[in-house]
């Protein structure tokens, strides 16, 4: 197997942080990013859920999800809601 370098930009705190986690791990940081790119090609995706963080945009959708009738027909509740809370109460 051919090695190749890389060279990544990353915040300095955040480096030395992820450094000391990575040597309790007994891992260094080149075996902690070949465990990622290995994770990536065999799943085809990153290996963990990236949400947005954004503060801001998190209080902006939330702001803009309390407003009167911002959901107005988008969310809808089925005639039959209770009956499978009913059909579980006969089974019980």
């Amino acid at each position: 197997m051919t090695k190749t370098s890389m060279t990544l930009d990353i915040d300095s705190d955040l480096k030395e942080q992820t450094e000391e986690l990575l040597q309790d791990m007994g891992l260094d940081m080149s075996t902690a990013v070949t465990l990622f790119a290995k994770a990536v090609v065999r799943q085809q995706r990153i290996p963990f859920e990236v949400v947005a963080s954004n503060r801001a945009y998190y209080d902006f959708n939330r702001k803009k999800a309390l407003e009167p009738d911002s959901m107005a027909g988008k969310i809808w509740i089925a005639d039959d809601f209770d009956a499978p809370l009913d059909e579980f109460k006969e089974y019980m």
